[in-house]
């Protein structure tokens, strides 16, 4: 009978000998064996940053994508696998990880800001405001969303723009780093 740590040792031997689907499959199947539940956040957690200290990034990828089955509403679990396709994967799957974060995660600011700034990097800043948009619509009175905002239309330039959000950001949140944003 195998262990759970044979079945991930088999799945990293999938992933480098290229059979990608085969590892998720063993990973989805045998990730839980043996791990109370109260216990499989952090197993798993330790599990996928050991995977990514191996250079198993499949394997990694595989157990975050089962961990997002288990924990949809857990920024933690989000943020880590962002982070993993932020390093290794590419500006699609990270793109990907983060939209799919807003549904499950409304109120994790850092996601949006996080993707805001993924698009503005990639050159999108439309789209950058898409995301800033739609976190205003979860997080309203957010003062680093507000201030994120500004922040993307006064480096592209768009100062009335700026001025206009920050008007409406002394309204919304009026906080003293909104207000001290408005005098600069």
């Amino acid at each position: 009978i195998l262990d759970r740590e044979a079945w991930l040792a088999d799945a990293e031997n999938c992933e480098r000998g290229g059979a990608v689907l085969t590892c998720k499959a063993i990973v989805s199947a045998t990730i839980g064996l043996g791990v109370d539940e109260e216990d499989r956040k952090t197993t798993w957690s330790n599990d996928a940053e050991q995977l990514v200290g191996k250079g198993s990034i499949e394997t990694a990828r595989a157990v975050y994508q089962h961990m997002l089955t288990h924990f949809r509403s857990k920024k933690s679990v989000w943020l880590k696998a962002a982070q993993l396709e932020k390093q290794f994967g590419d500006k699609e799957t990270l793109d990907a990880i983060l939209k799919e974060s807003g549904r499950f995660c409304p109120q994790a600011e850092t996601l949006w800001l996080m993707h805001a700034k993924e698009r503005w990097l990639a050159g999108d800043v439309k789209g950058s405001r898409h995301v800033l948009m739609e976190a205003f619509a979860a997080n309203p009175d957010s003062e680093q969303v507000w201030l994120a905002a500004v922040k993307l239309e006064s480096e592209n330039e768009e100062y009335d723009r700026a001025r206009k959000l920050l008007e409406k950001a002394r309204e919304r949140a009026g906080t003293a780093r909104v207000w001290m944003k408005s005098a600069k």
